[in-house]
């Protein structure tokens, strides 16, 4: 909740993909970080204990799971998105999934670079003013790293 009270409308739109209100934000939050079955959610924390970002990522399809980020705003650009990518495709890959499919607004050009930075193979598509990332995930077991 405290992360939350501190994001911006802008992140908040982004990680959502409209105007949310801030308490239906935060409730959503929550509830992913209570995952069970199939479903990821990573938090990160500063060095204070504080959370600072999240990660969720629900299965889609039997090889295809849905995936979204937030940062703080006071956060980003100091690496805590790409350590949640990493960590997420990191779960995933371990479960098998093939396909980490990212829903993204146009301007979230943030999520394109961390996408593109992490080397793995992805194409887009242009769906109703938003852009749909289908990112290419590495085969279990392959070693496979992400560009820090």
């Amino acid at each position: 909740m405290a992360m939350a009270r501190t994001l911006s409308q802008d992140s908040i739109c982004s990680r959502f993909m409209a105007f949310v209100r801030r308490d239906a934000a935060t409730a959503e939050l929550r509830r992913e970080i209570r995952c069970t079955g199939r479903e990821v959610a990573l938090v990160a924390e500063n060095v204070d204990g504080a959370i600072v970002g999240e990660a969720y990522a629900v299965p889609v399809a039997d090889d295809c799971s849905e995936a979204a980020f937030i940062v703080s705003d006071r956060s980003q650009h100091h690496g805590v998105g790409a350590l949640l990518f990493a960590g997420i495709v990191r779960a995933l890959t371990e479960q098998g999934v093939r396909t980490m499919r990212i829903e993204m607004l146009y301007h979230n050009f943030n999520m394109m670079r961390l996408v593109e930075h992490s080397k793995l193979p992805f194409t887009q598509q242009r769906i109703d003013g938003t852009i749909e990332l289908l990112v290419r995930l590495p085969r279990r077991g392959a070693g496979a790293s992400l560009a820090s």
